[in-house]
């Protein structure tokens, strides 16, 4: 039997082993060897260890957590990853084009043409059809290794054991949100659908078409040319590195193709976090490094003396999240875009609007997902969530969802609430640190020094109790006042004009 520092030690070093084993295969490269795999396994008798050093109060339970999230992994990857071999495979077929399953997203935001989406959404049913089997086999194997390996009664409790109490508390705020949100969020959606090129109405639209909508693509004409490509990476990294002296400790690679999905890993907390992202070709591009960035500059700033429950072992990602979603938000404000890139400012409060909307529109997709996952899990009905799945997404976004996507579009650990805290968390900071230091708050050096003083505490408390400490208050109704307040009627006419002009 392994001493009990032994096991503390080993649960850290398995940590640090499959972060730098998924930083290596995001970035093309061969990840540590699997011959070290047997290292890093761990076993029940050492879970056990480590229950009964938590019930004792010799260790904080997010240690306990860790460990048996680790576990979890060790157990489901052999089996997720003959799904995996099966997605790499797959692909659609639209008008003679090969679009392999793991970037009919990223196709989609192209699509201009609603035939195509159409196209794209029948060859998506299938393929999820035909890859339904092995996405369930390993769904099933991690709700039996929680159940018959771990002994918890079910995964909800296992996912309540690590996130507390919030869990149940959040599908109540999320369908409030929705209720509170829906009589902006409709109008305004007909109208942003109608402003296309090729105009659309909400109730006849699908998920394919929303996320052509909120890709912004068709604004990409816009996007000043000085930005694209790898001028336009070394131009947003060298703000970064001016504003944020915490940027020695990041490393951002952004090789690969446009739309690559981007990725945050905090290989070491705070010194050594990488950010992978694709280059810059638009609008989607820019905001998303900002997000990654957002994610990066926290943990980079997490106090070095932290102890690994305090920064490196998180049951929510809430927090991190909330950060990156600030960033995210900034990078398409006007005065943002207008002193830092020098974009026109009407594009720029065009490009403000227009993602706010679109802010709402992921704060309801998450807020809704939230209820259905909740619903799913704690009455134990993963495997035949589909037709709520469905029928919610249906009343909540107005866009059409098949069933058939429901298990691909279903999140572990709830991560979906995680994403709506945020969702509502980032523009009520916004609106704090625009009150504190002006609209353009990202550059100043008072927003800085308070933000570096949040981010040294690493994830020390969750966004509830983080909030709370800085007296900072996150209503449901923050859209519909100090966050929406500037948009109006004339958006969508200059969406219009704008998306047009090709």
């Amino acid at each position: 039997m392994r001493s009990p520092n032994s096991i503390l030690s080993k649960i850290y070093d398995t940590t640090i082993f499959y972060r730098k084993r998924d930083l290596e295969l995001n970035i093309g490269r061969n990840g540590p060897e699997e011959s070290n795999l047997a290292r890093y396994t761990l076993s029940l008798s050492e879970i056990e260890v480590l229950k009964d050093m938590a019930n004792q109060g010799k260790v904080d339970l997010s240690i306990l957590y860790q460990a048996e999230d680790l576990f979890l992994r060790q157990r489901v990857e052999p089996i997720q990853s003959l799904l995996d071999s099966w997605i790499k495979g797959a692909k659609a077929q639209v008008n003679g084009h090969d679009v392999p399953f793991s970037e009919i997203i990223t196709w989609c935001q192209e699509a201009t043409n609603k035939t195509d989406r159409e196209a794209l959404m029948r060859e998506a049913r299938s393929l999820c059809r035909f890859l339904a089997p092995f996405s369930h086999s390993t769904w099933k194997a991690l709700l039996e290794c929680v159940e018959e390996e771990l002994g918890y009664e079910s995964y909800f409790r296992f996912c309540q054991a690590k996130k507390g109490a919030i869990l149940s508390r959040y599908p109540g705020l999320a369908l409030r949100f929705l209720d509170l949100s829906a009589n902006m969020y409709f109008p305004m959606m007909d109208r942003w659908l109608g402003s296309m090129k090729q105009p659309l109405r909400l109730e006849e639209s699908s998920r394919f078409d929303a996320i052509y909508l909120l890709g912004l693509r068709y604004l990409d004409h816009l996007f000043p040319k000085e930005l694209k490509g790898a001028a336009g990476t070394k131009a947003v990294l060298a703000l970064f590195e001016q504003l944020f002296p915490e940027w020695k400790n990041i490393t951002v690679h952004t090789q690969g193709k446009k739309g690559r999905q981007s990725y945050c890993i905090p290989l070491r907390i705070p010194q050594e976090i990488h950010v992978i992202a694709g280059p810059i070709h638009g609008w989607l591009d820019l905001e998303a490094l900002f997000h990654e960035l957002g994610h990066a500059v926290f943990f980079a700033n997490n106090a070095p003396g932290l102890r690994p429950e305090e920064k490196d072992y998180f049951q929510s990602a809430a927090l991190s999240e909330t950060f990156a979603f600030l960033f995210q938000l900034h990078s398409m404000s006007e005065p943002f875009l207008t002193k830092c890139f020098s974009v026109n400012r009407n594009v720029a409060l065009l490009l403000e609007g227009v993602h706010k909307l679109k802010f709402l529109t992921l704060c309801r997709r998450y807020a809704a997902k939230a209820y259905i996952e909740y619903e799913n899990f704690i009455h134990n009905r993963v495997s035949h969530g589909q037709d709520l799945y469905a029928k919610a997404m249906k009343r909540y976004t107005g866009f059409q969802y098949d069933p058939e996507t429901y298990l691909f579009d279903l999140m572990p650990d709830f991560y979906s609430m995680d994403y709506f805290e945020a969702f509502l968390a980032a523009p009520c900071l916004a609106v704090f640190l625009q009150t504190s230091f002006g609209r353009n708050w990202f550059l100043e050096d008072g927003a800085h020094a308070m933000m570096r003083s949040w981010w040294t505490e690493g994830n020390r408390y969750g966004l509830d109790e983080f909030l709370k400490r800085i007296s900072v208050t996150c209503p449901e109704g923050m859209f519909m006042s100090d966050f929406m307040q500037e948009i109006n009627g004339t958006l969508f006419d200059n969406v219009k004009k704008m998306a047009q002009i090709v």
